[in-house]
């Protein structure tokens, strides 16, 4: 990618999402041999299907990004087990991925977190259970203003912005979603003294698209993305803008 690309994709998120068909198996010509071994090593085929999509996505898309042949990236794990680029610490880049979509973020100005669900599915009794694990206080009571109808909804779209805004932190789940809260006009707040830590400082943007709800959050401000989508079987390409 050239000099002039990078720079003017600094100010920007790429949001990229898969969309895989059911039963067919992802191609995996481009993994690591790591890679490989770790997808074999998952006891179910769904989530080694996700897996390997989700390296597929990331080695097409930021292999364009760096100017290199996909297998010839190299992506390491920190010890949190987030994946990154050795030798690239300007670009980032997190994955999330939900039954049969799998979506990337790619950011050129600080770090990124991205988290993705499907919209629907999500009934009163899980929203119960999961509420006293990922909402503060001040958030349940939130919520519970809303008519019963809009809760579940409502819950799946704060729970979907707290992932990404404790994966752009750098230790995702390891931290407390408690410790976030997202306010109802769409601010963060946590309760740590320092402010790289639990999401402190992040930035998000959340919407819903293709039937999911989705968030990502960055280090830095940077425009409201947008999402390309690539479909099984696809070139799996950037969008020159």
């Amino acid at each position: 990618m050239s000099a002039a690309l990078l720079e003017g994709a600094k100010g920007r998120v790429e949001l990229h999402c898969l969309h895989l068909r059911t039963g067919c198996p992802a191609p995996d010509n481009v993994l690591s041999l790591a890679e490989r071994q770790r997808a074999a090593a998952f006891r179910s085929s769904e989530a080694a299907r996700l897996f390997v999509a989700g390296r597929v996505l990331c080695r097409n898309i930021l292999a364009e990004v760096i100017g290199c042949a996909p297998e010839a990236l190299a992506i390491a794990l920190s010890p949190e087990g987030r994946p990154y680029l050795p030798g690239h610490p300007g670009i980032d880049f997190n994955l999330s991925h939900t039954t049969g979509t799998v979506a990337l973020a790619v950011c050129l100005n600080g770090r990124v977190g991205i988290d993705i669900e499907r919209a629907e599915g999500h009934g009163e009794a899980a929203m119960r259970d999961l509420m006293p694990l990922i909402l503060s206080e001040e958030e349940e009571a939130d919520l519970r203003q809303l008519p019963p109808g809009e809760q579940p909804t409502a819950f799946l779209a704060r729970w979907v912005a707290k992932e990404a805004v404790l994966k752009c932190s750098g230790r995702g789940l390891l931290d407390d979603p408690r410790r976030v809260t997202i306010e109802s006009g769409g601010s963060i707040s946590n309760s740590c003294n320092r402010p790289n830590e639990a999401g402190g400082g992040c930035r998000f943007h959340a919407g819903r698209d293709y039937g999911h709800l989705w968030a990502v959050a960055t280090e830095n401000p940077v425009e409201r993305p947008l999402w390309h989508h690539h479909h099984a079987g696809d070139r799996l390409r950037r969008e020159r803008r």
